[in-house]
Parts: structure tokens; sequence; C-alpha cells
């Protein structure tokens, strides 16, 4: 009877060291650091061909939390980057918009108005290197979203708000269809407003070409998550999909995962915010490259074929993935 009263409280204190273990713990061992020379392939001047489109998710270093940012540059040549990281890490920003032969962004989109994902225009600003903004209509109080702002306005740069279910043109090949945030959400906060509630009000943009397609997502939760699916169920669907709020625990759900159906998903981070949602996505087969261990992805098609390159290591694949062999 007393090896039973033992027996229990240790196969349970076995299996919660199991599954911390196998879920939560990081191995830092597949941890890298960037280099911006590592893949000279990567970063070779971009060129217009008419048929090929470049999507860039780039990683960007920093100590602490850097944000996200993206370039897409189209079959015609035109450029859209989708926010800019912390203001630390926009002169690895600006490198990299240097290296691939970017002197001028056509298109710059501002998701939403946190730090982590405006900082780096301010940089981008000064350089010059910003044609025009979209942006949702979210008033902001910190310092940078105001100094961002009051940058705008000295330098003249338009911009424009956008909403759910409008689309905009880059160039003649490229047409975005804005999903998020709803029109009734897009009225200004009051003071007691959250980090969520500017959050779930980010821009979510589908950008499809030829047989293929990309969802970016912003920072959106579980619970916007559903509002989608509830209003545009299929429509979600995508080949590629930027993980909402960076990878993080509060977003892509299950719900949302297989409804968007993705076959990649890239988690857009220096430092990989859960490895329990990586491996949710893993495990509903959707192949993962968080940018802080393959650093820069770069993804490009003709709309019928779709490559990938990553600046460190190799894209995993079916016989590839972070879980280890049972």
């Amino acid at each position: 009877m007393k090896s039973k009263l033992y027996f229990y409280p240790s196969l349970l204190i076995f299996l919660l060291i199991l599954l911390y273990t196998t879920i939560f713990q990081r191995n830092d061992s597949i941890t890298v650091q960037a280099d911006l020379d590592t893949n000279e392939e990567l970063y070779a001047p971009l060129e217009s061909d008419g048929e090929t489109l470049h999507v860039y998710y780039f990683y960007l270093d920093y100590t602490q939390k850097s944000g996200s940012s993206m370039l897409i540059y189209t079959p015609d040549g035109f450029s859209m980057l989708i926010d800019a990281g912390i203001p630390e890490s926009s002169s690895l920003l600006s490198g990299y918009l240097n290296h691939l032969g970017i002197e001028k962004i056509d298109l710059a989109i501002a998701t939403h108005p946190h730090h982590d994902h405006i900082g780096g225009f301010l940089r981008l600003l000064e350089e010059e290197k910003i044609k025009q903004f979209y942006l949702p209509k979210i008033d902001h109080i910190s310092d940078i979203y105001l100094e961002w702002m009051a940058k705008i306005e000295e330098t003249s740069i338009p911009y424009q708000y956008l909403h759910a279910n409008q689309t905009f043109s880059l160039g003649n090949y490229v047409t975005i269809n804005v999903l998020n945030p709803f029109k009734n959400q897009t009225k200004t906060l009051s003071d007691s407003y959250s980090v969520a509630d500017i959050n779930n009000r980010s821009l979510v943009l589908k950008l499809e070409y030829g047989n293929h397609s990309f969802l970016f997502t912003g920072d959106i939760y579980n619970e916007q998550e559903e509002k989608l699916i509830a209003l545009y169920g299929s429509q979600l669907r995508a080949t590629v999909m930027e993980a909402p709020h960076h990878g993080g625990g509060t977003s892509s759900s299950i719900h949302f995962i297989r409804q968007v159906s993705p076959e990649y998903v890239i988690m857009n981070a220096n430092v990989l915010q859960s490895l329990y949602v990586l491996r949710r996505y893993e495990i509903l087969g959707v192949s993962v490259l968080p940018t802080d261990i393959y650093g820069t992805v770069h993804l490009k098609t003709d709309g019928e074929t779709l490559k990938i390159m990553t600046e460190f290591n190799s894209p995993p694949t079916d016989q590839m993935k972070h879980i280890p062999p049972g």
C-alpha cells in the first residue's frame, strides 16, 4: 500500500518534468547570431524581371525584443516595407535595404503604433527612404509614436489610414487585401486602452500572386483571430503566414492555424517567444522558420514555384523539424 502512495506522486512529478523539458524548455545550442555578410547571395541586389515576387522576413538582432520588419519586392520593381522594428536595430535594417539595392521604399506599412513595429522608421525617414505610409487609424501617446508622426508631418510624406475590406495595388502585378482592423474598431482609444486593444487593431494583410499567397498578421491575439475566422472563413487560407504577435502565446490558436492552413509560417522575432506555439504549428503539419534560428528568411516565387533561402542552416522539411524524434 505504501509503495502505491509513493508511486503516484513520483509518476506525477516525472510527467511534469517531462512536459517542461519537451515543450517549454529551450535548447540554447540552436540559437544563432545575425551577421549581415553570412550569406552574400541572400542580400544580392534585387532586379525586376517581370516575373519574380520577393518577400523578406528580416532578422533584427538586439539584446531585447527587436520587433519585426518585412520587405516585398514586386516583379516590376515596386517595394513595400511592413513594419521596421525598434530604433536600436534600425541600422541593421537600413543595411539590409542598402545591400538589396533599395534606395526608396514606395510604400511603408505600419501595422500598429507599438515601438517594436514603428521605431526603425525614424532612421529611414532621416535617410529619406520612404515615399508614402499606410497605417491603421489608432492614436497613441508613446514618445516614439509622437516623434514618428511629427517626423511624417515635418517631411510632408503622404499617409493614408486603412481598414478591413479595402484593397490597394503595389505596381501592376500585386494587389493586397486588408482584412483587419474593422472600421468600427478604428475609433480613437480611450485612456484606459490596453496593449491588447492596440494589438488587436493591427493591420492584417493578404497578398496573392499566382498560386501562392502571403498573410501578414501584425500582433493580433486569439480573440481577434476568431473574429477574422467568423468573417472570412476560407478566405484566410495562405501558403505562407507570419505568426501573429511574433509567435507568442497570446496568439496562433489551433482553430486559426487550421483555417489559414499555411505550408510555412515565419516566426518574426530575435528571441523565440514560445516553443510551445512553435511545436503547435509543427504538430499541425506546418513547417516553421523562426528568424532567431534561421536568420533572415527570403521567399521568392514566379506564381508557380516557391523557393526559400535562409541566412543560416536550411529550411525545415518533413524529415527535419524541431521536434526531436520520438
